[in-house]
């Protein structure tokens, strides 16, 4: 008889309406697909990708200032609505009639990008219940919820989340990097997630579970600002990129696992090369007794390897040598247009020992192609576009290669194309079908045993819109069995949506487990 009880008490407690976590009397929680959350002002796009601003009547309809969620133009947008015990639960639909009670017509409509919107409001709904959001058939446009606290409900997280840009759609996160400490810890870092300009660094100790800031480094103290990479080399962590305004290829060097870092002011204290130079957090290569990076000129973005001797002291400038820059000119690819502009190279080992930078096309139609450049000495590249090419997925986007000495393979993580002869379009910014380069809506792990015959092994991951969606920019490294990667994400979180894929609002850690074996 207990037993029943207890039943039946579990099962009347799972019918129970499961309630909302607003976090404040006057928030309002949403949730669906692709919603954004905005604010009534002139200057404010109304829909997202759509340039379309609000106007003086929808201003004076939401309040100035005041918040609204909204998706794609044709998109449904939010569908579920929980309001806080002070929020009104207020709807604008593109139809005057069909709206099901006890959501009644307040009288007011405004007019957004042509389409003529009508406001509903539901004076009955249960503080702290989801309720769903009226869409009759009469309705072809992205349903708005309006309030003066909107946050979006039920957003998947993509990995770890590591940091996030301070405010949504202000900056982003780029340059992200990571590197396996001495003690088996994590250090990672990116830009535009802190207070400053510059990266910020963060260390996980648990294998990536959790993340905390880590060091004093400062951009605008030590030199390396931009584009750069983490790497350890005998017991030492160092931090490549370049300085502000792209001034300078640097080099910083930290003894303490990343607490404290050297300053690069100076060719003697790693100042590598003058001038404006362009990069990304690329790999280092150990080979032939050297230590080898694939770097770029700016702003004709033309690329080079430098290097140094093993054993050297590398904050001294007089200790690296670069070779000449190749690559100026467009080329064709089996009838597709690559413009000139060759960059953010890996610099790896062919199995016959030679080195290669493997270095990412650049088309707007296609990602199936990477370029290989040879080094034929430390100031020596050689590349002939007729024939050092190679069919890679992703070939076409920024990529990290490494070598695994356990498979006797070269790994990767790329974002290939669909393949799909449609392009991807909605109304809007991409309404003549979205870039091949910007389809970025899928990381995949792949392997190649000679660089130039690669295949796709897993997919890490994936979200079906490609407009908002952005598994990107992924750098790793081996740990034991594992893969562990940082990526630079663009996805819809609970403030609402990025700009685009493209423009990153987080960085994440994804661990792939047991790599060898998928």
């Amino acid at each position: 008889m207990v037993k029943r009880l207890i039943t039946l008490l579990a099962l009347a407690l799972c019918l129970l309406p499961v309630p909302c976590l607003a976090q404040g009397p006057d928030e309002v929680l949403v949730r669906g697909q692709l919603i954004d959350v905005r604010y009534a002002f002139p200057k404010q796009d109304f829909y997202p990708q759509f340039e379309w601003k609000c106007s003086p009547e929808l201003i004076s309809v939401v309040g100035k200032g005041a918040a609204f969620a909204v998706s794609l133009m044709e998109s449904r947008g939010p569908e579920q609505i929980c309001c806080g015990r002070a929020a009104r639960a207020r709807i604008a639909l593109d139809t005057d009639s069909g709206v099901p009670a006890p959501w009644t017509a307040t009288g007011e409509t405004f007019e957004a990008a042509g389409i003529q919107y009508w406001v509903y409001e539901n004076r009955k709904i249960r503080t702290g219940e989801w309720t769903e959001i009226p869409y009759p058939e009469y309705c072809s446009r992205s349903a708005v919820v309006l309030g003066e606290r909107i946050t979006v409900d039920g957003v998947p997280d993509f990995g770890t989340v590591i940091a996030k840009i301070p405010t949504l759609r202000k900056g982003g996160v780029y340059n992200e990097t990571i590197t396996l400490l001495p003690d088996g810890s994590y250090l990672a870092a990116c830009t535009g997630t802190g207070d400053e300009p510059g990266p910020v660094m963060y260390i996980s100790r648990d294998k990536g579970a959790t993340w905390s800031r880590h060091g004093d480094y400062s951009g605008r103290k030590n030199g390396v600002m931009n584009y750069h990479n983490l790497f350890v080399l005998d017991g030492a962590v160092y931090f490549m990129g370049v300085g502000a305004e792209r001034d300078g290829l640097r080099i910083c060097r930290s003894d303490d696992g990343g607490r404290t870092w050297t300053v690069a002011r100076d060719s003697h204290s790693g100042l590598i090369l003058e001038g404006q130079y362009h990069t990304a957090p690329v790999p280092v290569l150990i080979s032939g007794g050297r230590i080898w990076r694939a770097c770029e000129t700016y702003p004709a973005k033309q690329p080079f390897v430098a290097s140094a001797p093993l054993g050297c002291d590398l904050l001294e400038a007089s200790n690296w040598t670069r070779t000449n820059t190749v690559g100026s000119g467009s080329h064709n690819i089996q009838g597709y247009r690559m413009s000139g502009s060759l960059i953010e190279g890996n610099v790896v080992e062919a199995p016959s020992g030679e080195v290669i930078n493997l270095i990412r096309t650049n088309s707007s139609a296609t990602s199936r192609f990477a370029y290989l450049l040879h080094v034929m000495a430390p100031d020596s590249l050689s590349f002939d576009p007729e024939r050092d090419w190679v069919e890679m997925p992703g070939g076409g986007k920024k990529f990290t290669v490494r070598y695994d000495p356990v498979s006797g393979r070269y790994w990767a993580l790329t974002n290939p194309d669909s393949g799909s002869p449609e392009k991807f379009y909605h109304r809007g910014i991409t309404g003549d079908g979205l870039s091949r380069s910007l389809e970025r809506n899928r990381l995949v792990l792949v392997c190649s045993t000679d660089l130039v015959n690669w295949m796709e092994v897993a997919t890490v991951l994936y979200d079906p819109d490609p407009f908002f969606h952005g598994f990107q920019y992924a750098d790793w490294v081996f740990d034991g069995e594992d893969i562990a990667a940082v990526v630079r994400v663009g996805a819809p979180e609970s403030r609402g949506l990025p700009v685009r894929q493209h423009d990153s609002n987080m960085m994440c850690f994804v661990r792939i487990a047991s790599f060898r074996d998928l």
